[in-house]
């Protein structure tokens, strides 16, 4: 049943062909990868860090099939699909596997879901009404449940722009797969590709200005993009072996994909303009990457705000995207005794210094940027 969803719904057979890319070098601060693999005819879901080398974790340890993970816009929680109560529906976890909700009860088959990004709503697809087409509901299980499409024909595999005001899916058009996009209250769908090449699998870069896609438009499935505001397309990989369910880094340098080889499917990585690929898993049934997003460096908060030239004051700082490691300056004098509690808190101890600075924190995912907010005096 579930590949008669994976085959029907996202419209794609793939090929084993070809081989493996070099491996490369570790990527730095851009969370882990989720991913479902098949292991003696049962799916799970898995993460790791984006690195070659580093282990899967096994998250889902159900004999029911669970796939189709979707990290959550904090990265603090996993949506996925899941037959263990005998039917397809959407259930949320936390990134550490645990904590497991059952979000849909319809007895029609719900798949692919993906989280709006205020948090609040995740979209997915399902045939309740005996056509496969678009829903919204709350994200803690609690209902309001909205149709979004309303035409024959598959569509599905719903994802959401950047803003929240729409999501894109795939769908039959003219008898083709393309790529879609609907206000995601339901309305006028707008077609961003054409011809007779099966479109599918869109995901939205995170500026909002791009769509990645799986297409056999060159014969083989490759990765595209494609332009929202022109309709501009793009080849971003060209090797001869089948290339798909493609999905963004939270910085959207890099796009993840899933690569058919004749031994088995890898999840791979490479620049999001095309060049090498990385090889991030060994060779097994693995498919639908996602990343998990990442919160920035930022600080919003210095208390107190003030202390005395000679340094020496404990200042609490707080903010968002703190990791181990993270270092603190006050203007371009470092702090001591710097101790990072929490995500968005930091303790450090000033040193000496004159006038108002900046506290500025570095971390592997950045360096904040300098606001009025950060601000220290010395008295």
């Amino acid at each position: 049943m579930r590949a008669t969803i994976r085959g029907v719904v996202a419209g794609l057979l793939v090929a084993a062909l070809a081989a493996v890319p070099a491996a490369g070098a570790m990527l730095h601060g851009n969370g882990k990868i989720v991913f479902d693999r098949n292991v003696n005819h049962n799916w799970d879901i898995y993460v790791k860090q984006p690195a070659r080398g580093s282990p899967a974790v096994r998250l889902t340890t159900s004999a029911a099939d669970d796939f189709a993970p979707s990290f959550s816009p904090d990265g603090a929680r996993i949506a996925f699909t899941s037959d263990r109560h005998g039917n397809y529906d959407i259930y949320t976890m936390n990134s550490a596997g645990r904590d497991l909700r059952r979000i849909t009860t319809n007895p029609g088959k719900d798949a692919f879901p993906s989280w709006s990004p205020d948090r609040r709503t995740l979209a997915f697809a399902s045939n309740r009404t005996g056509d496969w087409e678009i829903y919204t509901t709350n994200a803690n299980g609690s209902g309001n449940l909205v149709q979004v499409t309303h035409r024959a024909g598959v569509d599905s595999l719903p994802v959401w722009s950047p803003d929240g005001t729409r999501l894109a899916f795939d769908a039959p058009r003219s008898g083709h797969y393309q790529i879609c996009v609907v206000p995601a209250r339901g309305g006028t769908i707008s077609v961003l590709t054409s011809g007779t090449a099966r479109n599918v699998q869109p995901a939205w870069s995170p500026d909002g200005s791009k769509i990645a896609f799986a297409t056999n438009r060159s014969g083989s499935f490759d990765i595209w993009t494609v332009a929202v505001g022109s309709g501009t397309l793009h080849r971003v990989t060209t090797g001869s072996a089948a290339e798909f369910q493609p999905a963004w880094s939270p910085d959207g340098t890099k796009l993840l994909f899933a690569r058919a080889t004749a031994a088995g499917q890898t999840i791979d990585v490479m620049p999001a303009g095309g060049g090498a690929a990385t090889v991030l898993t060994g060779l097994r049934g693995n498919e639908i990457p996602h990343w998990q997003p990442v919160t920035a460096t930022a600080v919003t908060g210095v208390s107190p705000g003030q202390g005395p030239g000679a340094g020496g004051t404990t200042v609490t700082i707080t903010g968002h995207g703190f990791v181990a490691g993270a270092r603190v300056r006050f203007g371009s004098a470092a702090a001591t005794h710097v101790v990072v509690h929490s995500l968005t808190a930091i303790t450090a101890t000033s040193p000496a210094g004159t006038g108002t600075v900046d506290v500025v924190v570095t971390t592997s995912r950045g360096t904040s940027k300098t606001s009025a907010a950060d601000r220290f005096t010395y008295q």
